[in-house]
């Protein structure tokens, strides 16, 4: 008996340094690059062509797709960080939050899911092509950058450790 209690503690030890590494990689998510635009012009009279990428952050975006995807990444920074807590409650020796912390985490992989879905609903509002027949072809790419795919990424292992840990 005292071997499986000593085996939960550590495996809700792990689950509480996921919990606090993948908050910290949502963060981290929220503040860097989050979606990049590529334009390119190619000339059918020279064959020649171009290619530019800027990169945006979330706060960045605008309209009803880029307002959703702002509300849903704060909100899984929420969720990650509640899941934190459960979890340090809960190994301090505190009460055991068992299907409270199972919601939480269900909840925070379907926000982090959710987010990057938004933005490419939001990039494939922006993006765009014109054909101008041989003489010129141009279009505009919106994609997710390395901010979204963090966001999302490090919130659906969040809140695995979450469901994991209760």
């Amino acid at each position: 008996m005292a071997k499986t209690k000593k085996k939960m503690r550590m495996t809700n030890l792990v689950c509480t340094i996921v919990l606090l590494a993948t908050l910290v990689g949502v963060i981290i998510g929220l503040f860097i690059d989050y979606v990049g635009i590529t334009g390119s012009v190619s000339s059918g009279l020279v064959g020649s062509g171009s290619s530019h990428t800027e990169y945006a952050k979330l706060f960045d975006m605008e309209e009803t797709w880029g307002t959703l995807s702002i509300i849903a990444a704060i909100a899984t920074a929420v969720f990650c960080a509640l899941g934190l807590v459960l979890s340090v409650l809960k190994n301090m020796g505190g009460k055991k939050f068992g299907s409270l912390q199972m919601i939480v985490g269900v909840v925070t992989v379907l926000l982090a899911i959710f987010a990057v879905v938004c933005v490419f609903i939001y990039g494939s509002d922006y993006s765009a092509s014109a054909d101008g027949g041989d003489l010129i072809q141009m279009s505009v790419t919106v994609a997710p950058a390395v901010g979204a795919w963090l966001l999302a990424v490090c919130g659906v292992i969040n809140g695995a450790a979450c469901v994991m840990d209760r």
